[in-house]
């Protein structure tokens, strides 16, 4: 499957973003789990998914050719984040 439709995940670095009883070893633990996860969920997808680490994520933080396809990845973030934690 050609990987045409590109995407740039942008994931909050901040560790305040996370909760108040987060260390930055458990940020480094949090973004290798969502970046697992996104990559396993849309492996099949024909989304060429790129990650940035970054304190200040711009917009939603999903941003790419498709709005579609982003809105995609956004809503299984959204509704699947915290087993990242």
């Amino acid at each position: 499957m050609t990987k045409d439709t590109n995407i740039t995940v942008q994931l909050p670095t901040e560790i305040s973003y996370w909760g108040s009883d987060c260390r930055e070893s458990d940020v480094d633990r949090i973004l290798i789990n969502l970046e697992t996860m996104i990559a396993k969920e849309f492996s099949d997808s024909p989304y060429n998914i790129s990650f940035e680490r970054t304190a200040t994520p711009s917009g939603s933080g999903i941003h790419g050719d498709c709005e579609a396809a982003c809105d995609d990845v956004r809503l299984f973030i959204e509704e699947n984040w915290t087993a990242a934690l």
